[in-house]
């Protein structure tokens, strides 16, 4: 496991993202990715993207997800993980 999973990890499980701003976690763990089909209330961090020994395309996908109240404090932060569908 990387040291940004052990810190992603650490950072969910310890709630230590909850109830800060936007603007405390940027300072934190800097700018977030900017992916055009993000919710407004949610800040996206990749952690971990893995490739095949051939090709370019991102077998699996790691992001710290950030979900904000309408407050702009942070309500829930989650470790969600894609994975490329492969075909049967």
């Amino acid at each position: 496991m990387s040291s940004c999973s052990r810190m992603a990890k650490d950072l969910v499980n310890q709630k230590l993202l909850l109830g800060k701003s936007r603007q405390e976690i940027v300072k934190m763990l800097g700018e977030p990715e900017r992916y055009t089909d993000i919710k407004a209330n949610e800040m996206f961090y990749l952690i971990r993207e893995d490739y095949p020994s051939f090709g370019i395309d991102p077998q699996r996908r790691d992001h710290l997800v950030i979900t904000f109240d309408p407050n702009d404090k942070a309500e829930n932060a989650a470790i969600e993980v894609w994975k490329k569908q492969t075909a049967k």
